[in-house]
């Protein structure tokens, strides 16, 4: 059970650090760093240190959340790679840029959702949840989710400030911010 523990608390501390450090290489600063930024990382470090704090003191997880922990983990960490990806070429701005979109993003799994990036963060930080139990956790959880939605709003806002204001609308009605709609897809 103690490599159990060990694996866990591993796993979710390798999987922030190279999620941080892709962050860097995965988006663009278009006009430098956002000021908004200091929330982002203030959130995400107070909640990566907090999911990794619990893991440390809480003990060996079950089985059960531990499996659970690491699949939500493993579909994070697959989904942040499917998106930097599938971005590799035409590189997304960082959160909270003023930039004006260039182009809409439809490829991979911007098929089925908006915003997959934040998907993929919102799985890990959810994994950490399950797999310690801890109630609190769910407060530095909500704080992190709630900057990224804050993000994502931004980013809606700036598309429908563009020249791509139609055709984001329109893209909007077929995919779910950031599940996939019901109905749509692969969903039915």
């Amino acid at each position: 059970m103690e490599a159990l523990h060990a694996l866990t608390l591993g796993l979710f501390a390798a999987t922030y650090l190279v999620v941080a450090v892709g962050v860097f290489r995965v988006f663009t600063m278009p006009q430098g760093v956002p000021r908004a930024l200091w929330a982002v990382r203030a959130a995400v470090v107070t909640a990566n240190v907090a999911v990794c704090a619990a893991l440390a003191v809480s003990g060996p997880p079950g089985t059960g959340a531990a499996a659970a922990g690491l699949v939500l983990l493993t579909l994070s960490a697959a989904l942040f790679a499917w998106c930097a990806v599938t971005t590799r070429r035409t590189r997304l701005s960082i959160a909270f840029s003023g930039d004006v979109p260039r182009h809409v993003q439809r490829d991979g799994p911007y098929a089925y959702v908006r915003h997959p990036f934040y998907t993929s963060y919102a799985l890990s930080y959810v994994a950490g949840v399950v797999v310690t139990g801890e109630p609190w956790l769910l407060v530095p959880t909500a704080l992190v989710l709630a900057v990224f939605h804050a993000a994502a709003l931004h980013e809606e806002r700036k598309f429908r400030a563009s020249d791509l204001a139609e055709e984001y609308a329109a893209y909007a009605r077929t995919t779910g911010m950031y599940l996939p709609r019901p109905g749509e897809h692969f969903w039915s």
